[in-house]
């Protein structure tokens, strides 16, 4: 098989997986980011109180508008033509470190969330499911934040 790019040099933003240069990729992944821009933007408005809809529509365009550049960008990206980018991400010793916190984050959350249903059966006590799902993503997030850390602090 006949790898062209393997040759063709790294640059900061990389080249498109579909062919083209830089320009491609930030003309396709600005494109994506429009798109969901203006989705997002028109969906916020329509669903609204009535009045202000453009005010609501730019608002929310403006604050997805670099979400969206950076998942096209991801997307459309050959990760092979970025400088500095691992050439196996999923051997590296990060990936390792994720996939440690991953595994302890499942099973902190397991354990929580069963002694948790547990305790609201045997109780009765009722919460706003909202709060009490806010309160386990953030559980989960700091869970894996503290086992990831921990992991690479073993291995320094």
């Amino acid at each position: 098989m006949n790898d062209t790019t393997a040759s063709a040099p790294r640059t900061r933003l990389g080249r498109s997986r579909w062919g083209g240069g830089a320009a491609a990729l930030v003309l396709g992944a600005l494109l994506i980011a429009l798109v969901l821009a203006g989705s997002m933007g028109a969906l916020y408005a329509w669903l609204g109180e009535s009045g202000g809809g453009r005010l609501r529509f730019a608002v929310m365009a403006a604050v997805t508008l670099p979400i969206g550049l950076a998942l096209g960008w991801a997307l459309l990206v050959d990760r092979s033509s970025v400088r500095g980018a691992a050439e196996r991400p999923e051997e590296s010793v990060e990936s390792a470190w994720y996939q440690q916190a991953a595994e302890g984050t499942m099973r902190d959350m397991l354990i929580t969330l069963g002694l948790g249903a547990a305790a609201f059966s045997i109780t009765g006590l009722q919460v706003d499911s909202g709060m009490l799902l806010a309160g386990a993503v953030t559980l989960m997030m700091l869970s894996f934040l503290a086992r990831y850390q921990l992991a690479k602090r073993a291995d320094a």
